[in-house]
């Protein structure tokens, strides 16, 4: 067993809530001879890709999935004057690296054991191949996807409201998608949405912003997962996993090479405690993008959020409220550009107080149709912290009804 990794990767308590690495990207350049040994033990006899353009050659296999190994690639990159460069990548699914018959592969690993990432790890790497020592000792984190669940349940909602509604916990969950989708883009993010969430805009699937440093999104798991078996042809996950996406949520952050550098050099962290529950800084970071992208109120029906404003405000403070109100409600949306152009008069400034007005009264400016089923959801970030647990069947660390 490599002590480098196994024991470098000292857990530490988090004080602070912790999203589970639900993929990562671990790789290293090698010398030529290094890359043929790997590649003849472990693509000899496995179907492989091959990928080629100018300057880089790829081969691809997924036949290690169900050992934790979504993908290994063997890269070379070509830069002129017969130089080359050799890289292996494997793309890592810590839930699987588990020896546990009953794993659903919706979710993710629990927060009791991603301090057994490293460990894991090294042994499925080890029992592949007995050179896989550099990769473990001089490899990097290339790419890591951080990642929380919600799963949505009517029957709870009847249980709160005391009331019966032609609603299941997928369409309950797709009324929340339905708000999440209407969130403000920040400054120096875009929105970078998959085909997933182009299937019907009466129906959004998936909420897709990113910058030069991470991605965050926000997405119908059950949704996903029908729409990669009706691309490919064939189903991505078993039965029990599919029935278990309904009513699923998955917030996920995913952090590129430059920000996971960053993180390692301020926090004093080895690249793998970075994905084995050491990262504090990944929750931070989340927690100030959803707020930038909903404020930190929850969400109401229109005339209800109408009816705070005017309890909780007064003069020309509640009259903007009103119709800033109104102008999200028109453009469907909380992002600045769209309501700035839809009203000039809402600059930058006026944007972002108004949006702590609103903060103040703990109301989004986003709401729910009046006639929607239900009248309230709880902000996300309420969610994520465990302040709320409105409408939930579980999370990835409480369950509230029988399994």
């Amino acid at each position: 067993m490599n002590s480098a990794i196994s024991n470098s990767s000292t857990y530490i308590e988090p004080t602070l809530p912790v999203l589970p690495t639900h993929t990562f990207t671990y790789g290293y350049s090698c010398s030529h001879e290094t890359y043929q040994q790997l590649y003849t033990q472990l693509m000899k006899g496995h179907k492989v890709h091959r990928y080629t353009n100018k300057r880089i050659t790829s081969y691809t296999t997924m036949d290690y999935y169900s050992i934790g190994l979504n993908q290994i690639e063997f890269k070379i990159t070509y830069f002129g004057n017969e130089l080359y460069k050799y890289g292996i990548n494997f793309l890592i699914n810590p839930l699987l690296l588990q020896s546990n018959d009953k794993i659903l592969y919706n979710q993710i690993i629990s927060i009791s054991k991603i301090k057994d990432i490293p460990y894991n790890l090294s042994s499925i790497l080890y029992e592949l191949s007995d050179h896989i020592i550099d990769a473990l000792n001089e490899g990097k984190i290339h790419r890591a996807d951080y990642c929380s669940n919600l799963w949505f349940s009517h029957n709870h909602l009847k249980k709160i409201r005391r009331m019966y509604f032609p609603i299941d916990s997928q369409l309950l969950a797709q009324l929340y998608m339905n708000l999440l989708v209407k969130g403000n883009i920040p400054p120096n993010f875009k929105s970078s949405q998959t085909s997933t969430s182009r299937q019907d805009i009466s129906e959004p699937k998936e909420f897709t912003i990113q910058c030069n440093s991470y991605e965050l999104s926000i997405y119908l798991k059950h949704a996903q997962i029908l729409e990669h078996n009706e691309r490919t042809g064939k189903n991505i996950y078993d039965e029990d996993s599919l029935n278990d996406s309904y009513g699923q949520i998955r917030f996920e952050l995913r952090l590129s090479r430059k920000r996971l550098y960053y993180d390692k050099k301020t926090l004093h962290r080895t690249e793998f405690e970075l994905i084995s529950g050491s990262n504090i800084k990944v929750f931070p970071t989340l927690k100030k993008l959803l707020k930038s992208i909903y404020g930190t109120g929850d969400f109401l029906h229109y005339k209800e959020a109408t009816y705070q404003i005017q309890k909780k405000k007064s003069g020309k403070v509640q009259q903007n409220m009103l119709h800033f109100l109104q102008i999200v409600k028109q453009c469907k949306c909380l992002t600045y550009e769209k309501l700035h152009k839809c009203d000039p008069n809402i600059t930058k400034d006026v944007f972002k107080r108004y949006l702590n007005y609103f903060n103040e009264i703990n109301i989004s400016p986003i709401t729910l149709p009046n006639k929607s089923p239900v009248s309230f959801f709880p902000n996300p970030i309420k969610y994520l912290e465990g302040q709320s647990f409105y409408c939930l069947r579980k999370t990835d660390s409480i369950i509230f009804e029988k399994e």
